[in-house]
């Protein structure tokens, strides 16, 4: 089917995101024993880091009708492949831009002419230049919002669709619904757009830790 095809390429090929600089509380006298770092959470490069910075339960306390169905998901590392349903492989290739990716859905199933979808995915590289890389893949026209760059892609045929960009300091998020025109979203725009807002506010409290050891290094960066 032409729409599964499509959420597959939405799932396979995902965006990316940036992990941030923790920065202390810096007077321009002396320091006191009261200052602090602004982080709250040091990033694991594990599946942890993914229910920190939009928990499931977030997310269906903001989409109730999500948690009647059952939750696909899958955290890979760069050159892992893991199968998410018969004939279908969540991946990171060799050479990806991304260091990890996730995603998680929920999804009906084709019942005539009727089927909708909820995803989210967040991604972590280790540079900007990666990330710029991943957002370009995208093909989205991205606005500037600080330390971060959005997007918002909609169509109405020959499905709907509502598709979400937030992208900044090493991470990107990427939400996106899809349904048969005669069907309703799990989540409206607004809806969508507080979940990013939330994703946004917890990636500015995490602080960047260096990549596990068994994680690979892009083939293409290596002599």
């Amino acid at each position: 089917m032409k729409t599964r095809s499509r959420l597959t390429t939405m799932t396979i090929v995902s965006v990316l995101t940036v992990a941030i600089m923790a920065a202390g509380i810096v007077s321009c006298g002396k320091s006191t024993p009261n200052e602090t770092t602004n982080t709250t959470y040091k990033l694991t490069h594990s599946a942890a880091d993914v229910e920190y910075i939009l928990s499931w339960d977030m997310i269906v306390s903001q989409c109730p009708d999500i948690g009647a169905y059952d939750r696909i998901e899958a955290f890979v590392h760069r050159g892992e492949s893991t199968q998410i349903s018969p004939g279908e492989n969540f991946s990171l290739g060799d050479d990806s831009p991304a260091a990890w990716a996730s995603t998680r859905l929920v999804r009906t199933e084709w019942v005539g002419q009727s089927f909708r979808s909820f995803m989210v995915q967040v991604t972590f590289s280790e540079t900007a230049e990666d990330l710029d890389e991943l957002v370009d893949m995208f093909g989205f026209t991205v606005q500037e919002e600080g330390d971060f760059v959005t997007a918002s892609h909609e169509t109405e045929i020959p499905l709907q669709s509502i598709e979400l960009l937030l992208a900044g300091k090493h991470f990107a998020v990427v939400i996106g619904e899809f349904a048969t025109p005669e069907d309703s979203f799990f989540c409206d725009k607004e809806e969508l757009m507080e979940l990013l807002s939330i994703a946004k506010d917890k990636i500015s409290l995490s602080e960047t830790t260096s990549l596990l050891p068994e994680i690979p290094q892009r083939i293409s960066s290596v002599d």
